[in-house]
């Protein structure tokens, strides 16, 4: 450790900041796999409400500016990508049902 003194309060400060961030990213992690689960298991509106929260953390984390723009965006992008594709086949799903009546 080093002698001098600013530098042993930007070491305290670094790891009081590495705490708080820590438990931003892990709520973050948890959503995003949440919502991943949802988008395969669960209804479209059940998904939507996961994937809207995931996006709500995501924000918040650039914000902060816990995680880089490109981590955000490559994160936004696939959970769009996967929830557009799970509405497109929820509406197939819905229009042979209607074809078949």
């Amino acid at each position: 450790m080093s002698n001098i003194k600013q530098q042993k309060k930007r070491i305290l400060t670094d790891q009081k900041r590495y705490l708080a961030n820590r438990h931003f990213i892990s709520m973050t992690r948890t959503a995003l796999k949440q919502a991943n689960l949802a988008i395969l298991e669960e209804s479209v509106a059940d998904a939507q409400i996961k994937v809207n929260y995931a996006i709500q953390l995501l924000d918040k984390l650039f914000n902060k500016r816990i995680r880089k723009m490109n981590f955000i965006s490559r994160n936004k992008s696939r959970l769009f990508k996967k929830f557009s594709l799970k509405q497109k086949e929820n509406l197939n799903k819905t229009e042979k049902e209607i074809t078949k009546k």
